[in-house]
């Protein structure tokens, strides 16, 4: 966290599981790294109201300080390839993504066994969002 604070970080992207990403997002209370100046980004599938510790898990934070904690973050969900027909940014759907991405692989290639080929919609995704991420709304 006090590298964070050092580095004036201010979108903060972690992978954690469920409980690791709680202590996270309680130390970022504790060092004031969350409010409308930072974007927290957690990749992992999460509950709708994960951020909330069951009273087993001792945390130094109450469900209210987690709460507000938690208010600009966003998770992930398990969703690799669209399956409907609405076409994205890019002007294409899921599908056609797929069958252009199908189309680059060699012949003999099985999609199947071809490394990243499954994450390549995310990988797609991810440079849309780059590209078209707005750096002034901070």
């Amino acid at each position: 966290m006090k590298t964070l604070r050092r580095q004036d970080a201010r979108v903060i992207v972690g992978l954690f599981y469920v409980t690791e990403a709680r202590k996270v997002l309680c130390q970022a209370y504790h060092h004031k790294l969350y409010g409308r100046k930072y974007t927290w980004f957690f990749i992992g599938w999460y509950a709708d109201t994960w951020y909330i510790p069951p009273p087993e898990e001792h945390l130094n934070c109450t469900a209210e300080q987690m709460a507000e904690a938690a208010q600009y973050h966003f998770t992930t969900e398990s969703v690799m390839l669209s399956r409907d027909e609405n076409a994205t940014i890019s002007g294409m759907t899921g599908r056609e993504f797929q069958a252009r991405l199908t189309a680059m692989l060699s012949p003999d290639s099985d999609p199947a066994n071809t490394g990243g080929f499954p994450e390549a919609p995310l990988a797609y995704d991810a440079v849309w969002y780059v590209n078209t991420f707005d750096l002034r709304v901070f």
